[in-house]
């Protein structure tokens, strides 16, 4: 049985998979969360797609992922495979090797890369189900909205007092359904920013993690470069210590 990359339903709302962050030149993506995937078949990006991708990653350039995997070296961390939009895979072990799976048409770079994953069918989107629950809310709407206008256009011709309150009575009801469809739709409409709320604060939190990363990257690179200067410092005056103690035995010779 294979691996499966757990997450939260949070997580699989914004149809990711929560890996490590990575700061890099070239815009780096895991190539599993690429992929599109309809809200039924959101799951198999934990099980399927995560076996099969792993932490496989994608860069704009050659240059950038190799000037990622050196980064990765020199703090002995894994890095997986990598594929680059110009046309280049390189192998968990360094091997670079031609790779057309990225590329578009006649060898370029893709302008889409949702041509390359695959694209869900629009009727599955995230966007049409949100425009067809507003459509259904507004077709709800119609008929009160239309029986209201009709039912004050007959109180308007209307000379009997009886018949008036009946219509008014009418109209009272209808303004009564179309108050309650209107708080229906509200509640919806809250549970929809309630859901862009919860995915916003996910983003400031990934960006936070992001600048505190590129904080500890600053200061790891700051210590190897007094480390070096104090090498090069040490180095000099061991230097200078050998040739002058060097001097001293010519001069007593």
């Amino acid at each position: 049985s294979g691996q499966k990359c757990e997450r939260t339903n949070l997580d699989k709302s914004r149809a990711a998979l929560p890996l490590p962050h990575i700061q890099a030149e070239g815009n780096p993506r895991y190539m599993v969360n690429l992929i599109e995937l309809s809200e039924e078949d959101e799951k198999l990006r934990d099980t399927l797609f995560f076996n099969l991708l792993r932490h496989s990653l994608v860069f704009t350039t050659k240059d950038a992922a190799l000037k990622y995997r050196s980064w990765c070296r020199e703090r002995l961390t894994m890095c997986g495979k990598i594929f680059t939009e110009d046309g280049w895979k390189i192998d968990q072990s360094g091997f670079v090797e031609v790779n057309t799976c990225l590329r578009g048409r006649g060898g370029a770079p893709p302008t889409r890369l949702d041509f390359v994953f695959g694209e869900i069918p629009v009727v599955k989107s995230k966007a049409f189900r949100h425009l067809k629950r507003d459509t259904a809310f507004l077709d709800k709407l119609i008929e009160p909205i239309q029986a209201r206008e009709s039912a004050m256009e007959e109180l308007q011709q209307l000379e009997s007092d009886s018949e008036g309150e009946i219509v008014k009575k009418e109209i009272r009801r209808l303004e009564a359904e179309l108050s309650r469809l209107r708080a229906e739709g509200g509640e919806e409409e809250g549970e929809g920013k309630e859901e862009e709320r919860e995915e916003k604060e996910e983003e400031e939190e990934e960006e936070e993690e992001e600048e505190e990363e590129e904080e500890e990257v600053e200061e790891e690179e700051e210590e190897e470069e007094e480390k070096r200067e104090e090498g090069g410092k040490r180095g000099r005056w061991g230097r200078g210590r050998a040739e002058g103690s060097g001097g001293g035995k010519r001069r007593r010779g």
